[in-house]
């Protein structure tokens, strides 16, 4: 059995080697994996007409630094909300995903390359309670950053 693991695993760091430690799949991952508020496709959250205009980073984190974090529960009395980016412009309000996902789409539309991340996080210091957390990694001439 050792032998057989082995062997795929190796075939696999054959196949998706790479100098680049971060390599991204091209595969579809279904939309319930990122949570019950994870409905859309992904394509919708670039619907419709932003009203918030942003020439760079610094405008964008300037506007995002003016909402506030607000639990989905507290602000839609769900557990779980993706609100589009239009209505978040509306409210300055929402969780982490809205604000990620308000991010990712102005700097696409700035021309950064920025994707979506979604994944585990520990909510409360010193327990092992974990919740989902949405970010976004986007890159420049400079580099790549982290926006939380």
């Amino acid at each position: 059995m050792f032998k057989l693991l082995w062997s795929i695993t190796k075939l696999a760091y054959k196949r998706f080697r790479s100098e680049d430690t971060w390599v991204s799949a091209d595969i579809h991952v279904p939309l319930h994996f990122f949570g019950q508020g994870s409905v859309r496709e992904f394509d919708w959250y670039f619907e419709g007409a932003s009203t918030v205009p942003v020439s760079d980073v610094s405008t964008l984190c300037e506007w995002l630094a003016g909402c506030e974090y607000v639990r989905d529960d507290k602000l839609f009395r769900h557990e779980d909300f993706w609100q589009h980016p239009c209505t978040f412009e509306q409210l300055h309000r929402g969780d982490c995903e809205d604000h990620a996902l308000w991010a990712w789409r102005k700097l696409v539309e700035i021309g950064l390359r920025a994707e979506l991340f979604y994944g585990s996080a520990i909510v409360e210091s010193g327990s092992d309670t974990k919740g989902g957390h949405a970010w976004v990694v986007f890159h420049d001439a400079t580099g790549s950053f982290l926006l939380e």
